[in-house]
């Protein structure tokens, strides 16, 4: 039985996983989620969730709308993370985020624009 968690960025060991989906697999459609989802297969579809990690062997073709994620595998589409975006170093995104927060370790890929939340967008420069 997996751990559960309400936070996936920080354990890199990601022992806190509520549903994995293995590389065997091939989805066609989209997933709703409000737990921690790992996806190591193919899915052509969007993703909304809580915290969503996209393992080395993960394909994802769809836009995302999540709290926190952690890129590993190759995510075409757009992100719209509340919280952190993490690409490690096998990781690669194409497409447009919003986020919070970035990641990008050495080796890990970004091709597309990013923009950052921030509640400091709206005041007046001095």
């Amino acid at each position: 039985m997996l751990k559960k968690s309400k936070k996936i960025i920080g354990d890199e060991t990601l022992k806190n996983i509520d549903t994995l989906i293995s590389n065997s697999i091939e989805i066609s459609g989209n997933i709703n989620a409000d737990k921690t989802l790992r996806l190591d297969c193919y899915l052509k579809g969007d993703i909304t969730g809580s915290g969503i990690i996209i393992g080395e062997t993960g394909k994802i073709f769809g836009n995302i709308i999540c709290e926190d994620i952690i890129i590993s595998g190759k995510v075409e589409g757009n992100i719209n993370c509340k919280g952190k975006l993490q690409i490690t170093s096998t990781g690669e995104q194409v497409g447009d985020i919003e986020v919070d927060s970035l990641v990008i370790e050495d080796g890990g890929k970004l091709r597309g624009i990013c923009k950052m939340k921030n509640d400091e967008e709206n005041k007046p420069v001095d």
